[in-house]
């Protein structure tokens, strides 16, 4: 248990959610990194109890309480500011209360804010603790203009777990319809006060609805009469669904009307006179490693990029669905070796099985087949661009048009290489043409390996392209045998190479007086390894002697070993303690990897020590989280970087794409891209024109390179139908998000939306917003998408009367389900009639409630 990293105790600490004495209690019972990580949580455990009001000045107000487990010698934020600036790992908000006027109670820190603040930085600051929501109680004041601006604004954001609802009129049940509706982590109701809440139809839907979900309860108090209608509704769902029900009411029918409810077969009661309550449950034994998800077995399987022959032994020491998900990835492996070439001006495309792949394995024989292959299962071990005279031809060839390769083939190639996957340059013929090809190349393709054999200038320029944009480089090897130039251009080149943070091996197997490292070049690597522990490893000719090697200042704590045999020297770092043996670029990629904020890192950097400190304070210093507009305006290109509100104040922001793609790239996060301009969303920060040129080579590459796993991608194109369609072409081909929000303004988002679904191996959230119409069309490009291999989560926002879900859609996702165990979540209107649910197959082996 104590050799998990520490983050990782540090997150499972503070997802449990304690209290401050049950945490202090646990870490008495825990050693190494558990008990630091739970002491830590005790000791800066902040809960809070949140109280806002709004005066009759229209002065928007935040009251924060300690709760009984936080210390009194814990000084309560003053500012929006302070509480923004508050660690969030140890933030907890216990409650957040409506209230008519929060001054009223003594004690406290009272804070004053504008509407602009309350609905841009205070209720985000509620978003993000959402892992823990707080319960949220209703109590406003009596004038009817707060009520509305309460609901207004609370309707629209937070997700609260538990709320507690006073009756106020209409505003109240639209509050409660868009809660029910909209939050996903509302798992308990209080409809409270004796006056008021009306006996509707409305009201009673509400409850049946919100009843749906599993594990949440609702509280009927007051006036409010519980019918034999929804005990009906509640029951039946409980015994079609399995879920427990929770349910409790001060009015509602008699203990002979609960009594008189019949009974399904296989389903006995126990009578408990208590509150009319009856209670029945269920119990089902799982082994613990069947009890996860077979979309998770299949996925932890397929990250391991593991041949079939790494599985023989493998297999057969797992259970279960870990088993299966093992036996169908090695039963389905295809590792594929692709070659891509030019002849007489025409592109040329070879695939060949990988030596570990069995013989019989089948090979795409056209693009359409390789798309057709079920993604999961491919693997591309090695790509060559250009045509290798000593390299045989097996399997087919096949010609593919420009747009092919660029559009299809490339971004699948990038989807499927292994990690370790080479890449060779060696493109043959002509001079004319290699420059025109090497465009293609350039701004594509992000391989861990790259092997580059010299042609001219123009291979140079592919080299500088590769290094400056590929993140995923880790291996290079120039040459095998050619004539690379020695000048001091390629040799400041290597340098500035070399001193990227990535500890990049260097090959230069080249001819005797072409290109060699320099005694300039082993100082430059030397004074970096001194500074920051990084090291670079460097094959190549040399023209360094015995003497300069021997000259170099071995600095304090650093013992030199020499080796005569063809003079290898070491430097060893001593009395090192162990966290500091690993290399810098490990300390710097771990941090790095942790996605976290300035503030999250301002008390950890203190506990690290040696070059973990050195990481973390760099990152904590110099990270910059953007939100991105690009929108057009009269014809042109607009572009707008804001600060995410997390990133510090005085963080200077590039001002054009210039100074953005010089900006360091471990140190950018882009958080939210938003194509089309938000008329409801205020500019901040310079507003610059772009070229067309400029928004496809070279922003939008950035921006997949840099997005954070949960950025969010808001497809809102304003204007004329004429310029939506021209804009339209730029972003088909690009864009892997995680989130994707499309509304709908006609058939060009329903092209846009399919290339993304199509191309988009990153897509895990899609929303579709608006209009868009029903068809047979539509309906089976969403049976497709939900059939990809991928744990998607489908809403659907439409219009009533618009797109909605289908009996024929339902079944082909329980056909899914029932063949492979994926699950899909999908939210949106439906015909779908109880009868026609009833109705579907159940297959051998499976059972209904």
């Amino acid at each position: 248990m104590d050799s998990v990293p520490y983050k990782f105790c540090e997150e499972v600490i503070g997802l449990l959610n304690m209290k401050k004495d049950d945490c202090a209690e646990i870490a008495k019972q825990l050693t190494g990194l558990w008990k630091s990580a739970a002491e830590r949580y005790a000791e800066n455990l902040r809960r809070f109890e949140m109280k806002i009001w709004k005066n009759t000045e229209d002065n928007w107000f935040c009251r924060l309480d300690r709760t009984r487990d936080m210390n009194d010698d814990i000084k309560l934020p003053d500012s929006i500011a302070e509480l923004l600036a508050i660690d969030r790992r140890f933030v907890r908000i216990a409650n957040v209360t409506i209230d008519r006027d929060g001054s009223r109670y003594p004690g406290g820190s009272i804070i004053a804010m504008s509407k602009d603040d309350l609905i841009k930085k205070l209720i985000p600051f509620l978003n993000a603790l959402t892992v823990h929501p707080a319960q949220c109680s209703y109590d406003p004041s009596d004038y009817h203009e707060h009520r509305c601006a309460y609901l207004d604004i609370f309707q629209r954001y937070v997700a609260f777990r538990t709320l507690y609802l006073i009756h106020h009129g209409p505003e109240s049940e639209d509050y409660l319809a868009a809660q029910v509706k909209n939050n996903l982590f509302l798992s308990y109701i209080e409809i409270k006060g004796w006056l008021d809440w009306p006996n509707s139809d409305r009201v009673e839907d509400l409850v049946v609805e919100f009843m749906r979900r599993p594990k949440v309860k609702v509280r009927i108090q007051g006036n409010l009469m519980v019918t034999t209608k929804t005990i009906e509704a509640v029951f039946k769902l409980w015994h079609e669904s399995g879920k427990s029900i929770d349910l409790g009411w001060a009015r509602g029918p008699t203990e002979e009307e609960l009594l008189s409810l019949p009974l399904p077969k296989g389903v006995k009661r126990t009578e408990e006179r208590e509150n009319g309550l009856l209670l029945t449950t269920f119990i089902v034994h799982l082994s613990l490693m069947d009890c996860v998800p077979y979309k998770f077995c299949e996925e932890v399987i397929g990250s391991l990029d593991m041949t079939k022959f790494d599985w023989e032994d493998d297999v057969k020491e797992l259970t279960g669905l870990w088993r299966i998900a093992a036996e169908k990835y090695a039963e389905n492996l295809c590792i594929l070796e692709i070659a891509v070439w030019k002849d007489q001006g025409k592109w040329q495309c070879n695939f060949e099985r990988n030596w570990e792949m069995p013989e019989d394995m089948k090979l795409p024989k056209s693009m359409g087949e390789l798309h057709a292959m079920d993604r999961r299962f491919i693997r591309i071990g090695e790509v060559m661009f250009g045509r290798n005279a000593d390299r045989p031809i097996n399997g087919t060839v096949i010609t593919i048009s420009n747009k092919e390769l660029v559009e299809k083939l490339i971004p699948f190639l990038n989807a499927q290489c292994f990690s370790s996957c080479p890449h060779s340059y060696r493109l043959q013929g002509s001079p004319e043409y290699q420059h025109e090809d090497r465009e293609i190349f350039q701004r594509y393709v992000n391989f861990s390996s790259l092997y580059i054999t010299y042609y001219g200038q123009h291979t140079e320029d592919y080299l500088v392209a590769q290094t400056k944009n590929n993140t995923r480089l880790s291996r290079l090897v120039l040459g095998e045998a050619v004539h690379w130039p020695h000048s001091e251009k390629v040799e400041d080149f290597l340098i500035d190479f070399l001193r990227k943070p990535a500890n990049i091996p260097l090959y230069v197997s080249t001819r005797p007086g072409s290109l060699m490292v320099t005694m300039r070049t082993v100082k430059d690597v030397y004074k970096r390894w001194c500074e920051t522990g990084e090291t670079s490893f460097l094959f190549a000719n040399s023209n360094i002697t015995e003497e300069e090697l021997l000259s170099l200042t071995v600095p304090a704590g650093v013992t030199r070993q020499i080796s005569r045999e063809n003079l290898h020297m070491t430097f060893v770092i001593v009395n090192s303690p162990l966290m500091d043996c690993v290399p810098y670029k490990f300390c710097e990629d771990v941090i790095g990897s942790l996605d976290m904020t300035k503030s999250d890192w301002e008390d950890d950097a203190k506990e690290l020590t040696g070059l973990w400190r050195i990481a973390a304070e760099k990152y904590a210093e110099n990270l910059c989280i953007l939100e991105i507009a690009v929108w057009k305006d009269q014809g042109k290109w607009q572009c707008n970087f804001q600060a995410h509100w997390e990133t510090p104040e005085d963080m200077k922001l590039p001002k054009s794409i210039g100074e953005l793609l010089a900006m360091d790239r471990r140190f950018i996060r882009i958080k939210k891209v938003i194509a089309g301009r938000d008329a409801d969303r205020p500019l901040s920060g310079k507003v610059f024109a772009i070229s067309k040129n400029d928004l496809v080579e070279k922003l939008i590459p950035f921006l997949n390179a840099q997005c954070l796993s949960s950025c969010a991608h808001y497809y809102t194109l304003q204007g004329s139908p004429e310029s939506r369609d021209e804009d339209l072409k730029v972003f088909l081909r690009y864009g892997n998000f995680d989130h994707l929000y499309i509304t709908y303004y006609g058939q060009h988002s329903e092209d846009y939306l399919l290339a993304q679904a199509k191309n988009n191996t990153r897509l895990g959230q899609l929303e579709l917003i608006g209009a868009m119409p029903h068809s047979e069309k539509v309906e089976d490009f969403l049976i497709d998408l939900l059939r990809r291999p991928t744990h998607l989560q489908l809403f659907i926002n439409a219009r009533p009367g618009s797109l909605m879900v289908t009996i024929r859609t339902v079944e082909d996702v329980l056909k899914r389900w029932c063949e492979t165990g994926e699950t899909r979540f999908i939210y949106a209107n439906s015909n779908v009639t109880e009868e026609e649910l009833l109705a579907l197959t159940v297959p051998e082996g499976v059972s209904r409630t």
